[in-house]
């Protein structure tokens, strides 16, 4: 009989656990403007969007959240800039752009009004900045002091105050858990 050569053995190759790497802001961006251009965003797993959040940032992604509601497109980062660069230029856009926060928080109101009214789900709150709070705070008050103007002038009558358009209670900001403040 001969004798058998043993076996060599080969070690296990080591299993190093996967770690997700954090996206790049021109990535996660680049991704949610194709998943609302394709009209999938609404059913999009919420662990394909999280590494969107997360790398967008509570700010940038209520951002991209009114541009949705107010039916334009998603805003993206150019992929050969600084992030910061574009952090900041993103920052200064979305808080001179009061209007579109106006009528994003107005959109919003009347989804949740119907979906309160057939017992859907209400829609996620919208986390606005603290400058823009702040803006839309002004133009509510600019906006009743020129309804006072004009009924002092007109010397005010017996009916009803008047009240601007503009001017419309909104839901109070979201606590600390939805704050954007940058």
């Amino acid at each position: 009989m001969e004798a058998c050569a043993p076996l060599a053995v080969r070690p296990k190759p080591l299993r190093v656990p996967y770690v997700p790497q954090p996206l790049a802001l021109a990535i996660a961006t680049r991704d949610y403007a194709r998943l609302v251009d394709a009209g999938s965003f609404d059913s999009a797993r919420p662990s394909a969007l999280r590494p969107l959040w997360e790398a967008m940032g509570p700010a940038i992604w209520h951002w991209q959240y009114a541009l949705r509601l107010t039916g334009q497109t998603a805003w993206r980062a150019r992929p050969d800039a600084d992030e910061r660069r574009e952090r900041t230029l993103v920052h200064l856009t979305m808080t001179r752009d009061v209007d579109t926060w106006e009528r994003a928080m107005r959109r919003l109101d009347a989804i949740a009004a119907r979906a309160r009214a057939l017992g859907d789900p209400i829609p996620d709150p919208l986390a606005i900045p603290r400058e823009v709070r702040e803006a839309i705070d002004a133009r509510q008050a600019a906006a009743l002091e020129r309804v006072a103007r004009r009924q002092g002038r007109e010397g005010g009558t017996d009916g009803p105050t008047l009240v601007p358009v503009e001017v419309r209670p909104f839901p109070p900001p979201p606590g600390p858990a939805g704050s954007v403040d940058p």
